[in-house]
């Protein structure tokens, strides 16, 4: 059987929209001439992977379920590697630069470098990404070991153009970006999908407990196609989106740091999301002590697995809406309060384990609005795929349309209302773009700041366009960098996946 392996393309043609190649040729043009002015040689190759913009499916992959992302067209992360093999070296060396100096230090890290969480640094992702490569078989037993090469030196110059704590992915495209131009450089047998996976974990020597969708659809996007992306094992579907719509993504002015704000935003969702889940479980009768993601109560019971219905009436009957604190949980499963923390809560660091209320230090976990955000938004995922994969049908164009708007726009509620994912921001945002034409309207990505999608009949794009700038006059006008709107609001369609590059052509 043929392993599904990342793409290697010897032109910009095979991987970028037609009307992007002339300021392609000229972004790879200034990455060799740069790459040959700082190292003296030009790139062995490039390995390039894009960001992602989610159309639904918000915090579920962590929980097991499925998302529905497409990859960004021409915003992504590309590296310019010269790979030398030097008499001498004891261990490999990596030296980094940016084409974005003013922002991003050079910097370098050898080989045996391990990951400081606590120091963030633009470098950490690149360290995360050799060091999964280093251990690939190990973190992800069904790759086998390369081939043994001589220690080398890495050269590698890099650029970004997926925007910077937005919830399009800038982080997993640098991660995806580095195992796969690694994998390449060590010539490491792994498919799209392992590498994939492989990406996911990494992320968590940076501190994150990542899902998985961003690294998935990095790997396994395809050109003019969005992704249902499902995991255990990943792999992908096409969806085909209905003809004659647009996505819109755009940017709430607000900077959304997952890592930043992982122990009260990102992880301790996943905690949450963990805790719901072995609760249900225990109610449900299940093997509770084996249980760890939402998906787990719908698999785990001894009968055939329950319906999402059937799991959101469990949530329903078993979790109050109101927070728990530690004591309630430990007495519910019946476990010491230490025992809890060390199971259960990662990363969080919770400083009055004992206290059941705010006030009193206690750390507020709400149970049940996290599980009925996921079940109910992998109830979203399905319908939005059905209905895209039956449009055409019966039902009219328009009726379909509004149909998927409808849903876009109940995930932000869920988003806002039951995750507590949103920003007043990101509530402005989306209302302004449903007034001004959108059928539906919602974050994309963690969420607390960064980007919306919005779901818009072409025909409306240019008044759409005119009523939603206007919220970014005053940014445009402030900001130096910002050349145009297209800096903040932009229509993309589904791009290419992570593809490594021998251009020939280039000067």
């Amino acid at each position: 059987m043929e392993v599904d392996r990342p793409a290697v393309a010897t032109s910009l043609q095979a991987i970028y929209p037609s009307a992007a190649i002339p300021a392609m040729s000229s972004r790879y043009e200034q990455l060799a001439q740069e790459c040959h002015r700082l190292y003296g040689k030009p790139p062995t190759f490039f390995g390039r992977a894009p960001g992602r913009v989610n159309i639904i499916g918000e915090h579920t992959d962590y929980s097991g379920y499925g998302v529905l992302p497409m990859a960004l067209a021409v915003h992504d992360t590309v590296f310019a590697v010269v790979a030398t093999a030097e008499d001498g070296l004891q261990e490999d060396v990596v030296e980094l630069a940016n084409l974005d100096q003013a922002r991003f230090a050079s910097s370098q890290f050898v080989g045996s470098a391990q990951v400081d969480p606590l120091k963030h640094s633009w470098m950490n992702y690149v360290m995360a990404g050799y060091q999964g490569i280093r251990q690939a078989s190990r973190l992800t037993p069904t790759i086998k070991e390369g081939p043994s090469l001589p220690f080398h030196r890495y050269q590698i110059l890099v650029h970004g153009t997926v925007p910077i704590a937005s919830g399009l992915s800038s982080s997993s495209a640098m991660v995806c970006a580095t195992t796969l131009s690694f994998a390449h450089a060590k010539a490491v047998p792994a498919s799209k999908a392992e590498l994939a996976e492989l990406s996911m974990k990494c992320e968590r020597f940076i501190g994150l407990e990542s899902g998985g969708m961003d690294q998935a659809i990095s790997y396994l996007a395809e050109l003019g196609k969005a992704k249902k992306i499902d995991f255990d094992p990943v792999r992908a579907q096409d969806v085909a989106l209905p003809s004659d719509i647009s996505f819109v993504i755009g940017s709430s002015l607000i900077e959304a740091n997952k890592y930043a704000t992982a122990q009260s935003g990102y992880n301790m969702r996943v905690v949450e999301c963990r805790l719901a889940a072995v609760i249900l479980g225990k109610k449900l009768g299940h093997d509770w002590a084996h249980i760890r993601r939402l998906i787990d109560v719908q698999t785990g019971g001894k009968g055939s697995p329950l319906s999402l219905e059937q799991l959101l009436a469990a949530v329903e009957e078993h979790l109050h809406p109101e927070a728990y604190f530690l004591p309630e949980i430990a007495s519910l499963l019946e476990l010491g309060i230490e025992e809890v923390i060390e199971r259960y809560m990662g990363t969080i660091i919770v400083a009055n384990p004992n206290a059941t209320s705010v006030e009193a230090g206690g750390t507020p976990l709400y149970l049940y609005k996290r599980a009925k955000h996921v079940y109910s938004e992998t109830k979203r995922v399905e319908d939005f795929k059905l209905l895209c994969d039956t449009a055409g049908g019966k039902e009219d164009a328009a009726s379909v349309l509004g149909r998927l708007g409808q849903l876009m726009n109940e995930s932000h509620f869920s988003c806002r209302d039951y995750f507590e994912c949103s920003s007043p921001e990101l509530d402005k945002l989306t209302a302004l773009c449903r007034d001004a034409g959108a059928v539906g309207s919602r974050l994309t990505g963690a969420g607390w700041g960064g980007w919306t999608i919005s779901l818009v009949p072409t025909s409306q794009l240019d008044s759409f366009f005119a009523q939603v700038g206007r919220f970014y006059d005053a940014a445009v006008q402030a900001d130096p960098t910002s050349k145009s709107l297209d800096h903040y609001l932009l229509a993309t369609s589904p791009g290419s996946g992570a593809t490594i590059l021998h251009l020939s052509d280039l000067p």
